[in-house]
């Protein structure tokens, strides 16, 4: 699911890119970065959990949130509500999902901690 999330956010990007400057391909290697990058640290946030059922079921709810939310808001903003500032959304979807991934870092933990090992 977190991979689709990736991919289909390259693919996004890549879509919107102005190709008419010679140098796209660099300048958008850092958005592509930044714009998977929530992904990533969502992907290692998922291997290092423990394995309970209960935190099973609220990182799988936590990361389908965020990876809807991301994706969604990508495709709404390019392909439903064009508008120049859309751009903008390869940089303040990925603070948003970070946060969002913090969130979800705390209660997974809280949820191990509270319940311990035993679900």
């Amino acid at each position: 699911m977190v991979a689709t999330a990736s991919l289909t956010t390259i693919a996004i990007e890549v879509y919107t890119i102005d190709k008419a400057h010679s140098d796209w391909i660099k300048s958008s290697i850092g958005f592509g970065a930044w714009a998977i990058f929530p992904y990533l640290i969502l992907s290692l946030l998922l291997l290092i959990s423990d394995k309970t059922r209960l935190q099973s079921i609220v990182a799988f709810v936590g990361s389908l949130i965020l990876v809807l939310f991301g994706v969604g808001a990508l495709f709404d903003g390019f392909f439903v509500h064009l508008d120049a500032q859309n751009g903008l959304l390869f940089i303040f979807i990925p603070i948003w999902q970070l946060i969002g991934g913090f969130i979800l870092a705390l209660i997974i933990f809280a949820v191990h901690a509270i319940w311990g090992a035993n679900n």
